[in-house]
């Protein structure tokens, strides 16, 4: 595991494009206004490469969230606003931010290298952890949605043109390409079925509070059966009022309150309040 924080200095973001889906964070009070166009996010992204360079990670950090929730959130922003979170000493909105940041591009060799870096500071030790989610959840999280979407998208209108070209002016070479958009659809109408299931099915959340009671049952009256802490991210079965029932990847479960999570997809679900 890389211990070594990548971009210590976040980088410039030369292009601020809106990720597939609203990324955003809840409002909470900082300094920085929420952009409304493109040409405030930039602005905001500059002040915050500047307040980098100056060594102001809380500044960077406020600017970057305000881009994210101002709905400018790709994976750059959202790289960065994790990496000025951990030299903050931000520990759980350093993995959201970087978890976010891969959801929309599991490419980022920058935010998983970092996303190590943060896990590598979480107090707890989880032991006899397994060794991972299962084949499919992995292969789901690899795969980059838009470019699932759009590759689905071409070979379905491919496939389309084909038949109806086929049906006018029948050849070997139209059968052909037909025969090959139509593998195409299947291969990437998997591939985006996968990624749908993976958002919608699986549901994850990071530990925002130094420490969380993990309780025996949905309420404060059930005893305390181990306490989990900022930073880890864990696996959220089932909800009750207040109160979710989680999963360890240890495959310890228990009950805590929502208010100290923030679940990292869909990032508008759950009110996230920024630690003091």
């Amino acid at each position: 595991m890389r211990r070594r924080d990548r971009g210590s200095g976040c980088r410039r973001v030369l292009a601020l494009l809106v990720a597939t889906g609203t990324l955003s964070f809840s409002t909470v009070a900082m300094a920085a206004s929420i952009p409304t166009n493109r040409a405030e996010a930039e602005l905001l992204v500059r002040q915050a490469a500047e307040a980098v360079e100056r060594g102001d990670f809380e500044l960077a950090r406020e600017n970057y969230r305000a881009v994210a929730e101002g709905g400018f959130g790709t994976a750059d922003v959202l790289f960065n606003l994790g990496t000025a979170a951990l030299q903050g000493g931000h520990l759980g909105e350093a993995v959201l931010a970087f978890e976010r940041a891969l959801r929309v591009d599991p490419g980022h060799e920058d935010a998983r290298a970092n996303l190590e870096a943060a896990r590598a500071r979480i107090v707890d030790e989880l032991g006899g952890a397994a060794e991972g989610p299962p084949f499919l959840e992995r292969l789901a999280r690899a795969l980059p949605p838009a470019p699932v979407t759009w590759g689905l998208a071409v070979f379905w209108l491919v496939f389309f043109a084909g038949l109806l070209i086929r049906r006018w002016r029948p050849s070997r070479w139209v059968t052909a390409v037909t025969a090959l958009s139509l593998l195409g659809v299947l291969v990437f109408g998997a591939a985006f079925g996968l990624v749908v299931w993976y958002r919608e099915a699986v549901d994850e959340a990071v530990v925002m509070q130094d420490a969380l009671s993990v309780k025996k049952g949905p309420g404060p009256k059930f005893d305390t059966a181990f306490e989990i802490h900022e930073g880890l991210t864990v696996r959220v079965l089932e909800q009750e009022g207040p109160y979710v029932r989680i999963r360890l990847s240890n495959g310890l479960e228990g009950w805590v309150e929502r208010k100290g999570l923030a679940r990292i997809w869909p990032p508008d679900d759950w009110a996230y309040e920024a630690p003091a």
